[in-house]
């Protein structure tokens, strides 16, 4: 109850915030009727017949500024807003007078527009603001860059053409007074030389930014990120609202993607393969709590869930593919943000006054004890999370050598629990990711791009278990990881139809596995058991060839082969990709695509040792090959007017060479079924699996003041053992739906510059499976027994969550500030997360997901 009186609290002071008027005379209601009037005999006649008067500069008030309006019956509040609405002119009211203030918010939009293909400058392409009088726009120089000052602040579509050129167009951009707003933007070539072809592709559509990419992709934006409900800038929660696609926990950002493990998912950071970005992950997960990836660093990027093109390996689910935006490199902007998670401090600006180089950097600290001091309680009162978070990028071009960027990822998270007389817990998760991209013309059809990185992880965990007065056991683990990373890739453009890239891919790991059970404080002394003491060094290699080739100007077809080896296991897997789009009609397309894709296993797999009396004498499996998966899609897409669009999906995913128990036909264990973790029991490559479904969507980009998304999937997915036995996956929920509604409101003494924002998102699943609990042999034996044959028959009760965002935008000169308010859970459903059995009561109890949840931040831009 007092977590929903904090929420109404904190609701009616961002209502306060939104500069409720007190009542006036004004208030009565009027006619005004103008056409083609000047703004000064239209405010010499509302003074005459409303007695009311005006006070204001005539050096400054656009007083013949011609007036085409036409309110009746309406308060003349109402009607001074509609009369000033496409005015720079605000007003303040005191008793009859009404005081004028000229308040024209303005904002440069600057950027680069090159071709897609050969990252080459695009010389003289015509940018513009849509719908300005008169029309605001530029060419672009002969480096591509282009800028046009004084754009009015608010949503503005922008607009790009070029001869040769598919035209772009952006729309809603959102531009505030506190920030430059700064597009750098690549451009298809048409082969329809002589005709205008416009795609939507921008901040708000999902068109992916790989145009390589045939199917089951989309991009996304820092301001969606931050928009959706209940993403808390998060992009894999995100995602969950994608069709497809469920998050597995509330307490964690972990994504299962059409019915397949979470830790499937590949994570990239400019084109670098990283581990988990996420805080309080653990060893073997693709998730955690809390993601290191802040919006204020993150530029547009992609996000994929089958069939991905060549140059994508070690992924099994999805990829996430982020890429940094640049920093200002003309002037120095700040961002701070203040919240109940904590503290955001971001900066950006030139390295050099004056040149083209750039710097920007984003620094978090966090701690959930502010929650908790609250009495708003994430997880559980004996639990205190902190974490901090460190990234940054620094892009330097040069005249002869190409373009150089440093980018960088780190993060610390601490996790501790306590029960006394029952347990301690204390885990560390901590990221470091460092890296070098260098980008170089070759000729004027080709670009060479060359990654250099390391990446680093550690893992440690020390629980100690109080069982009785007799038994006290502890168990210590630290993982330790470390990457050196380095790729190449040559992209070349041929003509129009045709493009090809090819690139290679080393990744050299480096492990210090330590894992040991012991009892120390007892008699007698249990036995240590020491699971891991290793420490090593393997390597992967990956290569790729792809090539795009437009057969006609509406049939785009796509081939590549990805070539994986793994030196550890000794293991090379072949993986060819092919993909298609079809545009039958100017508005419809029919796209497809195939390929064969694998994902390592976490290493504590490999090197799992084989126990004897005399200790451990080798290792269990160490060639354990990978997962693989055969991906088939099939999609069509209709768009409608007033950007609506229609999509579907089918697929159908074949599982093969998945890891699973050796010999054990009763106990359902697979990697395909676990998200983190691992185990040290044999395992062998024996296990098949099948995902296949159907997905529909329904979405409309934002325009018009909002935006929609409806979608749902159904869906099945199955693994069959070694011994032939068939089972439901533990994450085949059978169904999902997704409803997001947002709508934008201009508010404030004349509703000009300031945004009133209500974002909607609605959840409806089959929840996981589970393995049922035998409570009358678990009363027996004084333990949890599990009925292993009934594996995965039954799903938990299906999971419904109801999230809400009310955000309050304000533009005042050279400063954007921002209130915004997240409420997961609106409703507070408890939706169950496990079972498990009390030994204490002999019965079965259950654990939940999140209840409700409000966070509150203030974010300013200036």
């Amino acid at each position: 109850m007092n977590r929903i009186f904090f929420s109404l609290i904190m609701l009616c002071v961002m209502l306060q915030n939104s500069n409720a008027q007190e009542f006036s005379p004004l208030d009565a209601e009027v006619d005004l009727s103008y056409s083609e009037v000047r703004l000064e005999e239209v405010l010499s006649d509302i003074r005459s017949r409303f007695k009311v008067k005006f006070s204001y500069s005539n050096n400054k008030i656009p007083l013949g500024e011609m007036i085409n309006i036409n309110e009746i019956g309406v308060p003349l509040r109402q009607g001074l807003n509609k009369l000033f609405e496409d005015l720079p002119i605000d007003y303040v009211i005191s008793n009859n007078r009404i005081i004028l203030k000229y308040t024209d918010l303005r904002q440069t939009v600057r950027g680069r527009i090159v071709d897609g293909d050969t990252q080459a400058p695009i010389v003289g392409a015509s940018v513009f603001v849509a719908g300005t009088e008169p029309l605001q726009g530029v060419n672009t120089d002969l480096n591509g860059y282009f800028r046009i000052e004084n754009v009015r602040v608010g949503r503005k579509t922008i607009r790009i053409d070029h001869i040769g050129y598919e035209s772009m167009v952006l729309p809603e951009i959102l531009i505030g007074s506190g920030r430059e707003t700064v597009l750098n933007l690549e451009l298809v070539e048409s082969i329809m030389k002589m005709k205008e072809i416009v795609v939507e592709a921008d901040g708000t559509d999902s068109a992916p930014l790989n145009e390589l990419a045939t199917i089951s992709a989309r991009s996304f934006t820092a301001e969606e990120t931050r928009r959706y409900a209940v993403s808390v800038g998060d992009p894999a929660r995100l995602a969950s609202a994608y069709a497809g696609v469920s998050g597995g926990d509330d307490g964690t950002n972990e994504l299962i993607i059409r019915g397949n493990t979470p830790r499937g998912l590949l994570w990239k950071l400019e084109g670098m393969e990283i581990p988990s970005p996420s805080h309080f992950s653990s060893e073997g997960a693709s998730s955690g709590g809390i993601s290191m990836l802040s919006t204020n660093v993150m530029g547009r990027s992609d996000f994929f869930t089958g069939a991905f093109p060549a140059e994508y390996g070690n992924a099994l689910s999805g990829v996430f593919d982020i890429r940094l935006r640049k920093g200002n490199n003309e002037k120095t902007e700040n961002t701070v943000q203040f919240g109940l998670l904590g503290l955001d401090l971001a900066s950006e600006g030139p390295l050099k006054k004056g040149g083209q180089s750039s710097y920007l950097i984003n620094y978090r600290y966090s701690t959930l004890a502010i929650l908790s001091s609250m009495g708003i309680n994430i997880q559980d009162e004996t639990e205190k999370n902190v974490f901090q978070d460190l990234s940054l990028k620094v892009n330097v071009p040069t005249k002869k050598a190409g373009t150089f960027s440093v980018f960088g990822l780190g993060g610390l998270s601490k996790f501790t629990e306590s029960i006394p007389r029952a347990f301690d817990d204390l885990e560390t998760y901590d990221l470091g990711v460092l890296g070098v991209n260098h980008l170089f013309p070759v000729g004027k059809k080709s670009f060479l791009k060359t990654t250099i990185g390391i990446t680093g992880t550690q893992v440690d965990d020390n629980f100690t278990n109080f069982i009785n007065t007799d038994s006290t056991f502890i168990n210590h683990s630290a993982f330790k990881k470390s990457y050196v990373n380095a790729s190449t890739s040559l992209s070349k453009k041929f003509s129009a139809r045709t493009f090809a890239e090819t690139g290679v891919i080393y990744r050299r790991l480096s492990y210090d596995f330590f894992n040991r059970v012991e009892n120390p404080f007892n008699e007698p002394e249990f036995q240590r058991i020491n699971f891991f003491n290793q420490k090593g060094s393997s390597h992967t290699f990956q290569g790729y060839l792809t090539s795009r080739h437009r057969l006609t100007p509406r049939f785009l077809l796509v081939g590549g082969l990805h070539v994986f080896h793994f030196n550890f296991s000794d293991e090379t897997s072949f993986e060819p990709r092919a993909g298609f789009q079809w545009n039958i009609r100017k508005n419809q397309v029919i796209s497809g695509g195939f390929g064969v894709h694998s994902r390592l296993e976490s290493l504590e797999y490999y090197l799992a040792n084989i126990f004897t009396e005399g200790g451990p004498t080798g290792l269990r499996n160490s060639g354990l090959r990978s997962t693989k998966s055969r991906h088939y899609v099939l999609g069509y897409e209709r768009s409608f007017r007033s950007n609506l669009r229609f999509k579907t999906e089918v697929y159908y995913q074949d599982l093969y060479d998945i890891p699973v128990l050796r010999g054990f036909e009763d106990d359902p264990f697979s990697t395909i079924l676990v998200s983190e973790g691992f185990t040290n029991r044999a395992l062998v490559n024996g296990g098949t699996g099948e995902n296949y479904g159907i997905e529909l969507s329904l979405e409309k980009s934002f325009s018009r003041g909002y935006y929609f998304i409806a979608n749902g999937s159904i869906y099945e997915a199955k693994y069959t053992n070694q011994q032939g036995l068939t089972r439901n996956s533990r994450y085949n929920g059978n169904f999902g739906t997704n409803l997001l509604f947002g709508k934008e409101f201009k508010v404030g003494k004349n509703g000009k510059n300031n945004i009133f924002g209500v974002n909607v998102k609605s959840t409806f699943s089959g929840n996981r499976r589970f393995v049922p609990l035998d409570l009358q042999s678990s009363i027996a034996e004084g333990q949890e027994v599990r009925i292993t044959d009934r594996a995965y028959e039954e799903r938990y009760p299906n999971y419904f969550r109801l999230d809400l965002q009310l955000s309050l935008r304000k533009n005042k000169p050279n400063i954007t500030s921002e209130w915004r308010l997240d409420i997961q859970n609106v409703t507070d459903r408890q939706n169950i997360l496990e079972t498990f059995y009390l030994r204490n009561t002999q019965d079965i109890g259950a654990a939940h997901q999140l209840g409700l949840i409000p966070v509150l931040s203030y974010r300013i831009e200036f």
